[in-house]
């Protein structure tokens, strides 16, 4: 028998040869992947003429050209797949070869017509092909949704068929009917019937835990709420648990034979915090056992020392904030060991402890267990509410001191130091999940992305050890940090309104807020209620208070400004946001001493605090004189020619943020000494940008350059931060061609460019970046053909998943041309309010967008003077004319008239 291709895509991706191996540069190849889908679902029953094939994946391009388009991807598939695989039956026929591929999407299709529910559901593991997108070819892409639909609603059918066949168990037919509900969530019929099921088998909490988490995800959808028939069926079943009742009380523990006596004295010495006495403990029992009064005060005062905030000190030793006591019993070759920790001065409990051990060889093991319970039920608070769960999710106590160490970096926004003890914490117990969940967010503070998704991946594979409210963030935080941002919201959504005291969930549903709101067009100032949230549990919360400080700053807040910007530095003067939030207050407020202060230190502040200061004063402030000042002063002590220009590129960017092109493309000439291939992108960036005044032999002089640019000799550059683009430049010159044809009127050779693109393999992490490319692309032709309604559906379709930190560090990945192009669509369609969200959230959060900033600020302030809202039309007013203020003269008449507008407004 010959062997057979294997192509899965039912909530996986994934396509292998006979042997195993993964045939991935077809799987980097999405439109040419998707015709083999389309063969794979469509051979079985017929071959697909040619010219069938031509109008549904080439629909723009012209005849030859699709044509050749098409004899390429059939090229490209029969290497990949060998030669019998895909075959032609006469001349303008293809199909798939009998018995040559097998597409799950296509068995599950078959086991279901040979009526094998279980069987084709054990293929169903998600959505056909769940966000792919397939450039250029619109029907296409309906085909894809059509058939996702169509199998999602067999899949659903066949699972609640297996629910509700009668002679199924309870059981059984609870199970299977989760997995109907799972299949389509969004269908309330099939929550209602999901809820009588689980109801019916006396799982009424069930039923009910069902319906709030309908009515939690119908909330943070915005959406009216359950319908009628849920919410009775609802109300049913709570009466239903009345009726019945627990009459069960819990019970209590009277036990209180080893608890400790009272202290002996009160000391009156001043207290020195963290300090902790330990006494002699009190041994009952085997006599043989007495040596451990001395002992055991001895161990825990080498395991106590330096276990978070604590020191150790002998009992005899004045001012000790905390005192141990405790006792030992042994009888029968085993030991109980119990401790108390008290407030030295008052006698008060704050935490007990107790553990057993089988014989004094486990004497090390009980004390450790001691320790753990005994610092992580002291800390106090809702920010330590983790911590205390980490003293029973590790057996080492070497660990959770690593741990306790990391968060107390953590609190002090001290991230660098953070990621060194939780990595310690880490290495010493491999399966401490809650460190894992932990690093993985230091390290995203400090711009690792990849650690931080590897911790991340750790501490899901060790997800068995957390609470259910703790699986929740960290599959929170595992779609946040893979860029499913949506999802991420969700996840913290259902957090928040599950457990409303919980402020690691506060403040993570904010700082995904502040940071991916922009690219969903949403403003950042979304924010500030979950991150007040936090802060009203948690007065110091200093991740929190730097959000709300730049969200200050952004609405020209200064008196909030500065006192959020006093309690970040009485918290942590030296935490790693201490000098960007120093910056931002000084060149705000503006307090000349302080910048005075600000820029003695930047030459020498570590590389991130330096970007983060520069890029708060550029996007917050609304100063760009001094922002071009401390990146001409980057320039002068940058020690290699990329990090040079990457410098040029940043001022380039700034002045045409001030709208001095001239200036702008003298920049792009300096950066293009060092390193001409990012200077050619920008270049053909701001070509293509629409506002731009720029002739257009001027644009096709750019354009030119890009076609003869060789891609493949630039992709050895490996410097930061634009690094991201050194496996994209092929796909970023295609797009920039294909853009600027289209600006110049030649909609073919634009056609063209959108196939090359299509055609380039995609590389890892870029899949969202290249879809919004290739959409943004097509819609620019579709505007061009007059279709705007179809080109807003183009770039509406597209996904809102983007790592921010790749959207912060590149011009590309921030995607702020298809935004801008977006707002502009919706402008025209008269759903002005829509647009005034991606205007306005524009430049909120990398300084590679502040030159959308002034083009953004007008529009915005058009569309509020047209609803009648003068004062918000005259900030944007202001806004423009300030960004402008030194422009060029062919702006210089828009930047007159913004002014006039503002002055005429207040």
């Amino acid at each position: 028998m010959d062997p057979v291709i294997s192509l899965t895509t039912l909530g996986i991706l994934d396509l292998r040869d006979a042997a195993g191996r993964e045939l991935r540069p077809l799987l980097q190849q999405p439109k040419r992947l998707a015709l083999l889908l389309y063969l794979a679902l469509e051979s079985p029953r017929r071959f697909q003429r040619r010219d069938s094939l031509l109008a549904l994946f080439w629909p723009d391009l012209d005849s030859d050209h699709a044509r050749a388009a098409l004899r390429r991807a059939l090229y490209f598939l029969r290497q990949q797949l060998g030669d019998d695989v895909v075959i032609n039956r006469a001349e303008d026929e293809v199909g798939i070869a009998p018995g040559r591929l097998v597409c799950d999407a296509a068995e599950f299709d078959r086991l279901l017509a040979a009526g094998d529910r279980e069987a084709a559901l054990a293929l169903y593991h998600g959505d056909l092909l769940e966000g792919f997108f397939i450039a250029g070819a619109p029907d296409a892409e309906r085909w894809l949704d059509s058939q996702r639909r169509r199998l999602q609603d067999r899949a659903a059918q066949a699972a609640w068929s297996l629910a509700e066949q009668t002679d199924a168990p309870e059981a059984t037919a609870a199970e299977w009917a989760r997995r109907a509900a799972a299949i389509d969530p969004h269908d309330e019929g099939g929550v209602r019937r999901l809820m009588t099921i689980l109801a019916k088998a006396g799982d009424r909490a069930g039923a009910l835990r069902v319906y709030d988490d309908l009515v939690r995800r119908l909330v943070h959808a915005l959406e009216p709420g359950a319908e009628p028939e849920t919410a009775a069926l609802a109300n049913t079943i709570r009466r239903e648990v009345g009726k019945r009742g627990s009459g069960e009380v819990g019970k209590r523990d009277n036990d209180a034979a080893l608890r400790p006596s009272p202290l002996p004295h009160v000391p009156t010495s001043p207290l020195s915090p963290g300090l902790v006495a330990v006494e002699p403990f009190a041994v009952r029992g085997d006599a043989s056992l007495g040596y451990l009064a001395e002992g055991m005060m001895d161990l825990l005062l080498t395991a106590l020392d330096g276990a978070g905030d604590l020191r150790t000190a002998d009992p005899q030793t004045h001012g000790a904030e905390y005192v141990v006591q405790g006792s030992v019993v042994g009888a029968g070759g085993r030991l109980r060991v119990s401790a108390t920790l008290r407030h030295a001065h008052s006698g008060d409990i704050v935490s007990r402890a107790e553990a057993a051990g089988t014989s004094e060889a486990a004497l090390f093991d009980v004390v450790d267990a001691l320790v753990r319970q005994l610092i992580t039920a002291r800390i106090a608070g809702p920010g330590a509410r983790l911590a205390r769960i980490a003293g029973v999710t590790t057996d080492s106590l070497p660990a959770l001191k690593a741990y306790l160490r990391g968060e107390r970096e953590m609190r002090l926004g001290r991230h660098f130091d953070a990621v060194q003890a939780l990595g310690e914490a880490t290495a010493l117990d491999p399966a401490f999940a809650l460190a894992h969940y932990r690093l993985a967010g230091a390290c995203a503070a400090t711009a690792m992305v990849l650690p931080a998704r590897e911790a991340s991946a750790r501490a899901i594979a060790h997800r068995e050890r957390l609470t259910e409210r703790d699986r929740l963030l960290l599959d929170a935080q595992y779609a946040w940090l893979h860029g499913r941002v949506a999802e991420a919201e969700r996840r913290y959504g259902t957090a928040v309104a599950a457990y409303p005291d919980d402020l690691e969930a506060w403040h993570l549903l904010g700082d995904l807020l502040m940071h991916s709101n922009p690219y969903r067009g949403r403003s950042i100032v979304e924010a500030r209620l979950p991150l007040e949230r936090a802060i009203a549990l948690e007065p110091g919360h200093l991740g929190s208070l730097v959000k709300l400080a730049r969200i200050a700053a952004l609405e020209e807040d200064h008196a909030r400004l500065d006192t959020i910007v006093t309690r970040v530095l009485a918290e942590s003067p030296r935490g790693d946001q201490s000098l960007a939030m120093r910056a931002l207050r000084a060149f705000a407020l503006p307090r000349e001493d302080e910048q005075r202060e600000v820029n003695a230190e930047l030459p020498s502040a570590r590389a991130l605090s330096a970007v983060t200061t520069f890029g708060d004063i550029a996007l917050y402030t609304g100063d760009l004189v001094t922002a071009e000042r401390i990146g001409r002063e980057f320039v002068d002590i940058a020690r290699s020619d990329e990090l040079k220009a990457l410098c040029h590129l940043v001022l380039a960017h700034l002045a045409l943020a001030g709208g001095r092109v001239a200036a702008a493309m003298e920049a792009l000439d300096r950066a293009e000494a060092l390193e001409p291939s990012w200077a050619l992108e920008v270049r053909g960036l701001f070509a293509a940008l629409p506002f731009v005044p720029m002739a257009d032999a001027d644009r096709r002089a750019v354009r030119d350059s890009l076609e003869r640019w060789d891609t493949a000799a630039a992709r050895a550059k490996v410097s930061v931060p634009l690094l991201l683009h050194n496996a994209l430049h092929a796909h970023l010159r295609a797009w920039l061609l294909g853009v600027l044809d289209a600006r110049l009127g030649d909609l073919g050779a634009s056609a063209a460019w959108g196939e090359a693109l299509a055609e380039l393999p995609v590389p890892d992490d870029a899949g969202p970046l290249i879809e919004r490319l290739s959409r943004s692309l097509e819609a620019e032709a579709r505007v061009r053909q007059h279709r705007g309604t179809e080109a807003l559906r183009t770039l509406e379709g597209a996904g809102t998943d983007v790592w921010y930190q790749y959207a912060i560090a590149s011009p590309f990945y921030s995607g702020t041309y298809d935004r801008f192009l977006r707002a502009s669509l919706l402008e025209r369609a008269g759903r002005n309010e829509d647009a005034l969200g991606w205007y306005a959230a524009i430049a909120e959060r990398s300084p590679w967008e502040l030159p959308f900033a002034a083009p953004a600020a007008l529009r915005a302030a058009a569309i509020h003077e047209q609803a009648g809202r003068s004062a918000d039309a005259g900030r944007w007013y202001r806004r423009a004319a300030h960004l402008w203020r030194d422009c060029d003269e062919p702006l210089r008449a828009l930047q007159r008239d913004a002014a006039d507008r503002a002055e005429a407004l207040v």
